[in-house]
């Protein structure tokens, strides 16, 4: 038993150095690149939807995803809801392109294949989830739940990893505090962050709900990198800021129909008066 568990010791060692080298080596091909990046889902507005978000370091063409059954046939495609500009207040003053699409038509816990992009940026990797059960259906789903993830010693991101690749996931519901912080960095601490969660985000929802660390800038890495979020409260006032104004709203509340289940987030680092 001694050497069934070195064993392991050692191979969670050797996984989790391979996690890290592959994520430098796509933070420096990215980085380096035009190519869609960053790319994670969020549950639609019903079961039969899921909506995806992803960031382009350069002007953009028309944005969609294309979708199917087939890996080699991605025969559906779906276009962009919103195309927004994140203006960075930092002294770089960056502009990142971030996009949102929704999939439409999802058969029951049907598996999808799907890349985005578009003519101009070219195309992610093709990207594979399962779709939501249906309304009614009784068979049990699986949710991780943590907050406060940075992008040093985020020793958590292993077993998510392993959980999401052993298909024992149905979502990922992060509650708060990311990248510490995203602002950082001149916007480039949430790209960081953005990319080091992609291999689980972009296969199984990232439903968020926002933290004290989000603040800076009036919550504008929060509201528009993740704007992909479902919101049963409309549209971000214009007392909000001008970036975000006329944005769903995932700033107060947001109301995810799941199967049987509602999850029902509540910020309390913002106060509506």
């Amino acid at each position: 038993q001694q050497d069934t568990i070195w064993f392991t010791c050692i191979v969670d060692v050797m996984a989790q150095r391979y996690m890290l080298l592959c994520g430098a080596l796509l933070l420096v091909t990215r980085t380096l690149s035009s190519l869609p990046e960053q790319v994670h889902l969020a549950l639609g507005e019903d079961p039969t939807q899921m909506s995806v978000s992803w960031v382009t370091q350069i002007g953009s063409g028309t944005p969609q995803v294309e979708y199917g059954l087939d890996m080699k046939r991605l025969d559906r495609a779906g276009h962009s809801s919103y195309k927004k500009i994140l203006h960075d207040r930092g002294a770089d003053k960056r502009n990142i392109t971030i996009n949102v699409a929704v999939m439409t038509g999802l058969g029951p816990r049907q598996h999808y294949f799907y890349h985005v992009g578009d003519e101009v940026s070219g195309w992610s990797d093709v990207f594979t989830f399962q779709a939501a059960h249906p309304v009614g259906s009784t068979d049990p789903y699986w949710m991780i739940v943590y907050g406060d993830l940075g992008t040093t010693n985020a020793q958590v991101l292993l077993p998510v990893w392993r959980e999401v690749a052993s298909g024992n996931a149905s979502y990922i519901l992060h509650v708060g505090d990311f990248a510490y912080d995203m602002y950082k960095e001149n916007g480039r601490r949430a790209d960081t962050f953005m990319r080091m969660i992609e291999p689980v985000a972009s296969t199984v929802p990232y439903m968020v709900c926002l933290g004290n660390h989000e603040s800076h800038y009036n919550f504008l890495h929060y509201t528009m990198r993740f704007m992909n979020q479902p919101s049963n409260s409309g549209t971000l006032p214009n007392d909000a800021g001008e970036e975000v104004a006329g944005l769903p709203n995932n700033w107060f509340d947001s109301l995810c129909h799941y199967e049987y289940s509602y999850f029902y987030c509540v910020s309390s680092q913002v106060f509506l008066l």
